[in-house]
Formats: C-alpha cells, sequence, structure tokens
C-alpha cells in the first residue's frame, strides 16, 4: 500500500483544535471565575445591606424611644421658658419705650434696673424745664408709673453752657 503523505493536514488539523481548545478553555474559565466574582460580590453586598437596614431599624425604635421619653420633658421645659418669658422684664425693650419718650435734648448718662422693675437713670438736661417737661411725658406713658427726681443739679459744661444733671426713678409696668 502506498503511504499518503500527509502535509501535515490531520496533524496540523488536531494542532489546530488543540490550540482553539486551549483558548476556548482559557474563555470558559474566565467567564467561569468571573461570573463566581459576581455571584459572591453580590452576596457580600446583600449581606452588608441587610445588616444596614437592620442597624436602621434599630436606631429608629431607640429614636423613637428616645423622643417618646423627651416629650414629656420638652413639655415642661416649654411651659417653664414660658412662665419665665412673662416674668422678666426685657430690658431693651424698656430701655427703646423709655428712648422714644424721651426728648432729644435729654441724654441719659447710666441705666440701672432690677428684676422688680424699679430702673434707676443718671440724666443731662439742658433746662430745670427740660427736666419737669420729661416728668410730664414719662407720667402720661402707660410703661412706667412712679416717675420720681430725687435731684438736681447745676452745672457748666465745658463749653460753660448750663447743664442740668439729675437722677430719675421709674418703675416699669409690664
Amino acid at each position: 500500500m502506498a503511504q499518503v503523505q500527509d502535509s501535515g493536514g490531520v496533524k496540523g488539523f488536531f494542532a489546530g483544535l488543540r490550540l482553539t481548545g486551549m483558548v476556548v478553555g482559557a474563555l470558559f474559565l474566565a467567564v467561569v471565575l468571573y461570573y463566581l466574582y459576581i455571584v459572591f460580590s453580590k452576596a457580600g453586598i446583600e449581606g452588608e445591606l441587610a445588616l444596614i437596614q437592620s442597624e436602621t431599624a434599630q436606631m429608629q425604635e431607640e429614636l423613637q424611644t428616645l423622643e417618646t421619653a423627651q416629650v414629656g420633658h420638652l413639655t415642661v421645659a416649654k411651659k417653664a421658658l414660658v412662665r419665665l418669658d412673662e416674668k422678666f422684664i426685657k430690658w431693651s425693650e424698656v430701655l427703646t419705650l423709655l428712648l422714644d419718650a424721651t426728648p432729644d435734648d435729654i441724654a441719659y448718662r447710666s441705666y440701672s434696673g432690677n428684676e422688680n422693675g424699679s430702673l434707676t437713670m443718671a440724666a443731662v438736661a439742658s433746662s430745670f424745664a427740660r427736666v419737669a417737661d420729661l416728668i410730664g411725658i414719662l407720667e402720661k406713658k402707660s410703661f412706667v408709673k412712679n416717675v420720681f427726681v430725687p435731684s438736681v443739679v447745676k452745672g457748666t459744661s465745658p463749653t460753660n453752657a448750663a447743664v442740668y444733671s439729675f437722677s430719675l426713678n421709674v418703675e416699669y409696668e409690664q
């Protein structure tokens, strides 16, 4: 029998299959490994998500418990603040009312007040008549009572003009 010379056809064919099979096998293995990576990553993420959701639910329950407990305390504190606000004098409002009622040529040097509403002021006027005018103006105002000037002292300014220094006592009417 005559041998048919294979010009590398059959061997070459199988050699090509071997290389192609190795490439296909490697691709298959890569796809399987990538799929497993995705599956395990997803499982890890879902586990972390479940843990976060569980912690969130637990914190919401704790928050609800604290809010329920704090509502009583906050209500009591708010009522106490309202009572304090009603009791205490807002001196900025008192001084604003006083300054609005005072003529422009009378200046206050100092103010001293207490929680009972008594207010003592040191002031300066251009004349004795302006001191008397201020007393009349303040006696007509509803926010003060018992307007009293215990002393008036005549002096001179640096320009040798007459200046009347006086103390003014009033009681703030709430």
